[in-house]
């Protein structure tokens, strides 16, 4: 059996796909592996690209095209159905591996069931976006007081992918976190973060952007608070320390002096709107 499927998700990514494939060409690892390119419906270059590079990678290499819907959660279902390795891993279409990932996911995932890259945000960003983000940079991350495991550059045994549902399509964002949680409710999986595993993270940083993010995180974190927070303990603030969240978005506006801080304020107050909601569509109050 091949021990790991790295499954390569893309959709119209033709500007930038191509510095993420040259880090994949890089790869080496002894053990027996594949690669699946996964196209999610691009109107764009990224088909050709995918093909041409196939011949590039230092394993075998296949296109497969997923035209059924259009999300992430789709498309890494898509792969996952396809591998009939041991272990699977993902690899989103802007981000860039440094030498070494394969190697290390792969045999992390022969001690552990769920293992999470070290995430690296200052390769691909600005100085002052990447000062921003500390999200599993050092440890796990945590939803809700859980670890949790970025789905980019997360690798995963195949069996515990399929029986925990893979990801929720149903969700427009935060699928990961949702993944995370389920897995923690079973209680028998603990997530290993594999420091020597590092993906360099690309953020999008324009002010459309950031609120738009924002926003979708903000839904996502009422509708998992639905599914969830009774389940791992979580309760919603109280109104005094809601309205304190929003006030403290008042004196944040001097950060819209500069693009990196209005983008940054944008995310804040789209998250907190995101909120509002995602509790009215849930009908669970979580400001």
């Amino acid at each position: 059996m091949t021990e790991l499927s790295v499954i390569l998700t893309a959709h119209n990514r033709a500007d930038l796909i191509e510095e993420t494939l040259a880090s994949l060409a890089e790869q080496e690892w002894d053990g027996d592996w594949e690669i699946l390119f996964v196209d999610n419906a691009s109107t764009d270059a990224t088909p050709e690209l995918l093909e041409r590079w196939a011949d590039k990678m230092p394993v075998p290499a296949t296109l497969h095209s997923a035209t059924d819907g259009q999300s992430c959660a789709y498309a890494r279902n898509a792969g996952a159905a396809i591998s009939v390795a041991r272990s699977i891993a993902f690899v989103d279409d802007d981000d860039v591996l440094d030498p070494g990932w394969v190697g290390a996911i792969a045999e992390a995932l022969r001690d552990h069931d769920y293992v999470a890259s070290r995430i690296d945000y200052t390769l691909l960003n600005e100085p002052a976006i990447a000062e921003l983000h500390s999200f599993q940079t050092r440890r796990l991350g945590t939803f809700f007081g859980v670890p949790i495991v970025d789905g980019a550059g997360s690798g995963i045994r195949r069996t515990l992918w399929h029986d925990v549902g893979g990801a929720d399509e149903e969700l427009a964002f935060s699928e990961d976190a949702d993944l995370g949680l389920r897995i923690a409710r079973r209680g028998d999986v603990i997530p290993y973060f594999c420091a020597d595993a590092v993906n360099h993270a690309r953020l999008r940083t324009s002010t459309s952007t950031a609120w738009s993010r924002g926003t979708r995180r903000g839904f996502a974190e009422a509708e998992l608070f639905a599914r969830h927070g009774d389940a791992v303990g979580v309760r919603a603030d109280r109104l005094p320390v809601a309205i304190a969240r929003w006030l403290r978005l008042l004196p944040q506006l001097r950060w819209t002096t500069t693009e990196t801080g209005r983008a940054h304020w944008s995310e804040a107050a789209g998250r907190r709107v995101g909120r509002l909601r995602g509790s009215r569509a849930t009908r669970r109050w979580f400001p």
